[in-house]
């Protein structure tokens, strides 16, 4: 089905599931920033601040106690280890979908690498620690890979990238 302008409805999802992973990495990389020059004692009041303000309704929810046990757990070097990771991790998702935005055919494969290593690590996390959050974070990330090989198979095809059976040899 090709919506108008020539782009088909999996193009239109693939650029809005880009999108999500880029406000992501945006949100990881403020994130990461935060917990690098936030004072630690003032991260655990404003997190217990949020658990009890944000969910009075429910102040027993999973994600209310995650975060008081969060904000029990925090300490400094935690949080300067979750701070870089978050930075890095941000940092690689915003350069990810620069170039897959600007259509750089190298960034589609760099991409799958990137996001399968994501998926390595998620699925870790899911044996040894498991969580819905990450169960569903994982499939998304797996749709965006399935997403991102048709994208590439159909950029080469757009460019006329030369496939490995017409590139001329070097000797």
């Amino acid at each position: 089905m090709t919506a108008p302008g020539g782009r088909s409805l999996l193009d239109r999802v693939f650029d809005a599931m880009i999108g999500l992973k880029g406000l992501n990495g945006v949100l990881e990389l403020l994130g990461g920033l935060a917990l690098l020059i936030i004072d630690i004692e003032h991260l655990r009041g404003m997190l217990r601040w949020v658990s009890v303000h944000a969910f009075v309704s429910h102040p027993d929810s999973a994600i209310a106690q995650w975060m008081n046990a969060f904000a029990d757990r925090l300490g400094a070097d935690s949080a300067d280890f979750a701070g870089w990771y978050l930075m890095l991790h941000g940092a690689i998702k915003i350069a990810m979908v620069w170039a897959l935005l600007k259509q750089k055919l190298w960034a589609y494969p760099w991409t799958l690498v990137v996001i399968a290593g994501f998926i390595v690590y998620q699925s870790y996390e899911i044996i040894f620690h498991f969580t819905w959050m990450m169960v569903l974070l994982t499939v998304f990330d797996l749709v965006v890979i399935w997403l991102t090989w048709r994208e590439w198979q159909e950029q080469k095809t757009r460019l006329g990238a030369p496939s490995p059976e017409s590139s001329p040899v070097e000797g």
